[in-house]
């Protein structure tokens, strides 16, 4: 009977009532940080790993106070020993009733506002809700067993318009990040957690400030978590529904989803946490990851690692500081709808990931809009637009990928393709702007152009070092050079108009031009001394349609440029002269205006002056004019008489 007795108390001490019901428990697996704040660049040095594992095989502390609720009574236990007991009959509790049943100032209730002292634990068949309280102030401490926690157990636990809190005992203050021990509430295997139209604030140490753990279900609806130590996890739970939940200056991830099944998200924020917005990893589960938007998180934005047959999409990622969305060992999966602005990556690819699908992708205002890592495979990325990529719109070292659709505008670089990549295939890509369109490094494969489009690139659409490039169709506008060719290539079928130098062929490298037609301002073809340049059916056009030897196959049309290429020359020009004509007529009207305004005052003054006499010219005289109105001073002199 004694060992029955002691078992009985252990196992309350525990939160396991003699019913089976289990204490919470930081029961999902590990989850690994993926970057420092270096971003990108240290994207691939292993991070230190959260300790999640040992935090969930380690006994946890005994509280120092506990509540458990059973179905027919609720008992008190104080470092695990029972100190009162109180019958009831009934499968729900409010807060504010539970105040009554347990020693005095373990709960107490002022108004609205409920201090939790003590930690409360529910048990199979058990329901909890917070009727007639508004606020709930959960005390911590600096030691382990000073936490106080919600836990379902088996029950179900409902928070609906209410804010739940933190609270020093010793200062009446919420908690700091750095105390030992912070509130948190946790769904356990089997039970529910239901919060709505509430906010969770300072809440969270090493244990989240909302867990649901593996078996679990529930739904927050309208929750706002805010400076929580991690903010939501869900670790093998089962169909919880998230919808406009907020996260916001959590100290590590914001949202984690680890092997949870049948999540349902929508509306779902993360905004300025220490480090990912949202976490996705674990276990494959295929539930999709949709209806996310993040804001200036440390690190990414969104950060899914581990998944396969996933879909992602309806994403808005903002200002996240190391890149808007990290795929790392993602395989067979879907990325779509994805809207990033202002991050240093846009899409980062990387760990092994195989066949991901990249479709209408929007990204503004990054280093890199694109980033595709060497170990990556069969990327296809198509119908996505790139703007104001300050680096590059893709950097690709992956292998056998498709881009196609893409629209590229006023980057630095449309796409870099570098050395020790696989082969690539850019199919209708539109380039608009910017300085560079297509560059490929030294030392990268073969890669096959077809349907390009540029439009006032300012320096080079096409900038060639690999060997063996096949550039087939196509049409270039503006820009210094068309195509800069460096290595070895094949141009077939292309148009290149308004560019000052339609192609320009590096010394020792054999290139073959077909079907071309070629309208340049000054220089067509430039090839330089010790090149190899073959051109066959094509039309070449420029002041200098030819610079170098090129060794001509077939008929071709070498002559000036046509009257369309030359009138775009010359309309600068022209536009001067008339301008300088309307500057002339407007001087000249100006000057005839002041000459008419100056005769006028002449005219006026002659009109004021005396008019009674005039001096005869030659005598000295004076005579009066009104003897004779229309006669000279001489005729009215005797003296021109004589």
């Amino acid at each position: 009977m004694l060992g029955l007795l002691t078992a009985g108390v252990v196992a309350a001490a525990m939160g396991v009532g003699l019913a089976g019901d289990a204490r919470p428990a930081a029961d999902w697996s590990s989850m690994v940080g993926r970057h420092d704040d270096g971003g990108a660049a240290a994207a691939d040095r292993p991070a230190p790993e959260v300790p999640y594992d040992e935090r969930a095989t380690a006994p946890p502390a005994v509280p120092a106070k506990l509540v458990v609720v059973r179905r027919h009574s609720i008992d008190s236990l104080a470092s695990g020993v029972v100190v009162q007991r109180t019958y009831r009959d009934g499968r729900a509790v409010s807060l504010a009733a539970l105040a009554t049943a347990v020693p005095q100032a373990w709960i107490t209730v002022a108004g609205d506002t409920l201090r939790l002292n003590a930690a409360v634990q529910l048990t199979s068949g058990t329901r909890l809700d917070a009727n007639g309280v508004r606020t709930i102030q959960m005390a911590g401490g600096d030691t382990p067993q000073s936490a106080t926690f919600l836990a379902t157990g088996r029950g179900r636990i409902q928070l609906r318009d209410v804010t739940v809190t933190s609270i020093d005992p010793s200062t009446g203050r919420a908690l700091a990040r750095s105390a030992v021990a912070r509130p948190y509430l946790h769904a356990s295997a089997g039970g529910s957690l239901v919060v709505s139209d509430s906010t969770v604030a300072d809440l969270g140490t090493d244990l989240p400030a909302i867990a649901f753990a593996r078996g679990s279900t529930g739904e927050l609806t309208r929750v706002a978590v805010d400076r929580a130590s991690t903010g939501v996890v869900l670790a093998a739970s089962e169909g919880v529904r998230l919808h406009q939940v907020t996260v916001s200056g959590a100290a590590g991830d914001g949202i984690v989803l680890h092997g949870d099944r049948a999540t349902a998200l929508s509306g779902v924020r993360a905004e300025h946490n220490g480090h990912n917005g949202v976490v996705v990893s674990g276990a494959a589960t295929g539930r999709p990851i949709t209806g996310i938007a993040t804001a200036g998180n440390r690190a990414f934005g969104v950060a899914v690692t581990g998944q396969d047959h996933t879909e992602i999409g309806r994403l808005t990622l903002t200002g996240d500081r190391a890149g808007g969305l990290e795929i790392d060992h993602v395989t067979d999966s879907t990325l779509h709808d994805i809207t990033v602005a202002d991050t240093p990556i846009g899409v980062y690819l990387h760990g092994n990931s195989t066949n991901p699908t990249l479709d209408r992708i929007a990204v503004s205002g990054a280093r890199i809009g694109v980033l595709v890592e060497k170990t990556t495979t069969a990327v296809h990325l198509s119908r996505s637009t790139i703007e104001r990529a300050y680096l590059a719109g893709v950097v690709y070292e992956g292998r056998e990928s498709v881009i196609t659709a893409l629209t590229v505008a006023d980057s630095a670089t449309a796409i870099r393709v570098e050395p020790r990549s696989a082969a690539v295939t850019i199919d209708g890509l539109r380039v608009v702007g910017g300085t560079d369109g297509i560059v490929t490094s030294a030392g990268a494969p073969a890669v096959l152009v077809k349907n390009l489009s540029a439009d006032g690139v300012g320096n080079d659409a096409v900038r060639n070092l690999a060997p063996g490039m096949l550039i087939d169709g196509g049409h270039i506008r503006g820009g210094h050079t068309g195509m800069d060719l460096r290595a070895a290539t094949r141009v077939t079928g292309t148009q290149i108009e308004l560019a000052a130098t339609g192609i320009s062929v590096a010394a020792a490298v054999p290139v073959t031009l077909g079907n071309l037609r070629v309208d340049a301002e000054t220089v067509g073809i430039a090839a330089e001394p010790g090149s190899s340049v073959q051109l066959s059916n094509s039309r070449v056009h420029g002041l200098e349609a030819i610079r170098g030897e090129v060794q001509q196959q077939g008929p071709n049309d070498l002559s000036l440029p046509p009257f369309s290429v030359l009138g775009a020359i010359g309309l600068p020009l022209i536009l001067v002269a008339i301008l300088l004509e309307f500057l002339y007529l407007y001087l000249k009207t100006r000057r005839a205006r002041a000459r008419s305004r100056e005769y006028l005052r002449r005219w006026q003054t002659m009109a004021t002056a005396p008019t009674h006499a005039t001096t005869c010219t030659t005598c000295g005289s004076p005579h009066p004019l009104e003897l004779i109105p229309h006669a000279s001073t001489v005729d009215l002199c005797a003296c021109t008489r004589q």
